[in-house]
């Protein structure tokens, strides 16, 4: 689809004290009246429901007197995520033709969205992490997963999946380019008969100046002829020329969406491959040295309580370290969420920077606990939590 008139997703800023609703929210509509979430602590087990069709906006977080649901885990922020009702179009793209509704007035296609509202740690959207700020449509079967907690929410109750969205979007996509099709042919069936028509008074009008010249007895001067030819060819010239200029904007759209096409094609191709298995590498003692990754903790009894996390000071509990790092154990486990890309958010080691990786090191360069859970794995292989002077490890073996 041309890229000619698309809109981006809108923004939204961290709010301070109070969350402020945006202007472009709109009340639920009734076809939304059973939309809601369905909470699991573990798969096929539901806690609770959260209906998202009472209220035009749904606030998530710990602050117990602003948000309509109250998460109390320690990595949720204070406001962590939104749930709207709006126009489609909020979340980006190209604006659809409002529908009539039973009063025969024109209505905006709606739907849900979600907005991480610049949480500290993260929110996932069906194991990508969420863009800070973003409204993103939200449909059937979509699970989100905040922060560190072990729940995941799914939706239900919009009415399409996302699956179902996609081959919409597709079909529209089609519509468009054969009604593009349409309008080039009927533009050049247009030319073609504006042509004939210019020829046609062309010769009609010689015929008439060689009728007039022939009851005078006098021929045009052949200097008048010629110059009223070359008038009437760099005509055409010009009127070819524009449509030419036409067709080349519109084969360079068309160029555009077939590469969108190839690209996405060739990322499904590489997420469909199957990993191949690898033969089992030497254990650290055998080889003398290992490589890892790890995602640290800390807690307010560790030696160095502070970090480029929390510059103030560490203030959780040992036993509270002990959850979050359980949290994200699971996470990870489950392919929520890449170890990297978590170590980069919720690691209190510098290597955070570096996706928590340490390099190579050899006997009695770290702390014996630490040591000797590093040479015990294999390759590729996470541990169970691991306590050091430094605080709670998540440690991953990488060569």
């Amino acid at each position: 689809m041309s890229s000619k008139g698309r809109r981006p997703p809108r923004q939204l800023k961290k709010p301070e004290k109070v969350f402020e609703k945006p202007h472009w929210v709109l009340p639920p509509p009734p076809e939304f009246a059973k939309a809601h979430l369905e909470v699991y602590k573990e798969e096929g087990v539901i806690l609770k429901r959260i209906y998202l069709g009472k209220k035009s906006c749904n606030l998530f977080g710990r602050d117990q007197r602003m948000c309509d649901e109250v998460l109390n885990h320690p990595s949720i922020s204070r406001f962590h995520v939104v749930f709207m009702h709006c126009a489609k179009i909020e979340a980006g793209g190209i604006p659809s033709k409002p529908t009539k509704n039973s009063f025969g007035e024109d209505v905006e296609d709606q739907g849900i969205v979600v907005a991480d509202l610049h949480s500290s740690h993260f929110s996932l959207l069906n194991g990508k992490r969420l863009p800070k700020g973003v409204a993103v449509l939200v449909f059937d079967n979509d699970v989100l997963v905040f922060g560190g907690s072990t729940r995941f929410y799914k939706v239900k109750g919009i009415g399409m999946t996302r699956q179902q969205r996609k081959l919409e979007t597709q079909r529209e996509t089609q519509k468009e380019k054969e009604r593009e099709a349409m309008e080039a042919l009927a533009a050049q069936q247009a030319h073609q008969e504006a042509l004939a028509s210019r020829v046609a008074a062309r010769e009609a009008s010689s015929n008439a100046h060689e009728k007039k010249d022939s009851g005078t007895g006098k021929k045009r001067p052949r200097e008048d002829r010629d110059r009223d030819r070359d008038k009437d060819r760099q005509r055409d010239r010009d009127r070819d020329r524009d449509r030419d200029r036409g067709r080349g904007r519109d084969r360079g759209r068309d160029r555009a969406d077939e590469r969108d096409n190839k690209k996405s094609d060739k990322n499904e191709k590489d997420e469909a491959e199957p990993v191949k298995k690898k033969r089992k590498a030497p254990s650290g003692h055998e080889q003398g040295f290992v490589r890892a990754k790890h995602i640290l903790v800390k807690h307010k009894d560790v030696r160095n309580p502070k970090s480029w996390l929390e510059p103030e000071g560490v203030t959780r509990t040992k036993e509270e370290a002990v959850e979050l790092v359980q949290g994200y154990l699971q996470q990870i486990k489950s392919l929520k969420v890449g170890f990297s890309d978590l170590a980069k958010t919720v690691s209190h080691c510098s290597s955070a920077k570096r996706g928590g990786d340490l390099g190579k090191f050899g006997p009695k360069k770290m702390q014996k606990p630490f040591e000797d859970a590093a040479f015990a794995l294999d390759v590729n292989e996470i541990s169970e939590p691991v306590f050091t002077m430094s605080g709670v490890h998540i440690i991953k073996r990488t060569q």
